[in-house]
């Protein structure tokens, strides 16, 4: 199963960390060549509660079945933007392989229809304010996020760096899950606040010019420390506020954390393309702060 989250997740989100290489071969504009986050995110968002009402007697197995940034950045410098798009459909195969082979059964908890959707979301007043902080963080994340490498080179690190600098925020996103694995039990509500203050705090650190290759660093640790504690703190919450409900508050969570990367590559692109790169980590910025008004 880990293999494929990780072969899921790399392939949505493995145009971010190629997206100046991708641009420049198909003669795009960085926000134009965001659209690549964008609408494969839409689909998703448009997705998570069909698939989850239409799988609702299928072996959860199978269902996984059909459905890494930093070693796919990394790999797309080495060996070109196609060679590591092919690289991670070879591996989507495998895992494919793996689950149906290896996986044990998985049955459906109970039947949910769509109806229940929109019932479980009126019911549960924390379960609201769970998605709109879904919402806040991950839309303001992928605003910045999903142009490191034009922001890191405004930054004055050079391009030949950020590859090298990629694996920083994913060994920080390993640690901060982890980190929040640890605090969510019995400090759910700080670990989300603290979510919302790192993110914004790096995002304004980039944002102020003049950063070397050492400081970026430091503040992509902050930052990857940050998002990282994101999926085990969200879900907790998303879990804890619908404990009767746990497919349909997790499928509505599923669609709005999809839909808000849409969201956050597009306006990124908008806010690059017309302001340059400072500007997505200010609007992000922002929306990580709003986010822990929220929360508290």
């Amino acid at each position: 199963m880990t293999l494929g989250v990780f072969a899921l997740m790399t392939s949505e989100l493995l145009p971010v960390g190629l997206l100046t290489p991708i641009g420049t071969a198909l003669d795009l504009s960085e926000g134009t060549t965001a659209l690549m986050v964008t609408v494969p995110g839409l689909v998703a968002a448009v997705a998570a509660p069909l698939v989850t009402v239409a799988t609702a007697r299928i072996d959860r197995r199978l269902v996984l079945a059909l459905l890494g940034v930093p070693a796919g950045t990394l790999s797309g410098d080495l060996a070109g933007w196609r060679t590591a798009f092919a690289a991670v459909g070879v591996l989507g195969l495998i895992s494919l392989a793996c689950m149906v082979v290896v996986m044990p059964k998985l049955p459906p908890e109970r039947t949910m229809r769509i109806a229940d959707l929109p019932r479980v979301l009126r019911a549960h007043s924390a379960l609201r304010v769970g998605i709109a902080m879904t919402f806040l963080v991950i839309t303001g994340h992928f605003t910045a996020y999903t142009f490191p490498r034009p922001i890191l080179q405004d930054d004055g690190v050079a391009d030949g760096m950020i590859g090298m600098l990629s694996p920083v925020f994913g060994v920080a996103g390993i640690c901060g899950n982890f980190l929040a694995g640890a605090l969510v039990s019995t400090r759910l509500r700080q670990t989300v606040c603290g979510i919302g203050l790192l993110l914004a705090a790096a995002m304004a650190a980039l944002a102020i010019d003049g950063h070397g290759v050492l400081s970026a660093a430091a503040v992509l640790v902050v930052w990857g420390l940050a998002h990282g504690a994101v999926p085990v703190t969200f879900q907790t919450w998303i879990r804890n506020a619908a404990p009767t409900a746990t497919e349909a508050a997790s499928s509505l969570y599923a669609s709005m954390l999809a839909l808000s990367i849409a969201l956050g590559a597009l306006v990124g692109g908008l806010a690059v393309d017309a302001a340059g790169p400072v500007s997505a980590l200010w609007i992000g910025g922002a929306a990580s702060h709003i986010a822990l008004t929220v929360s508290v």
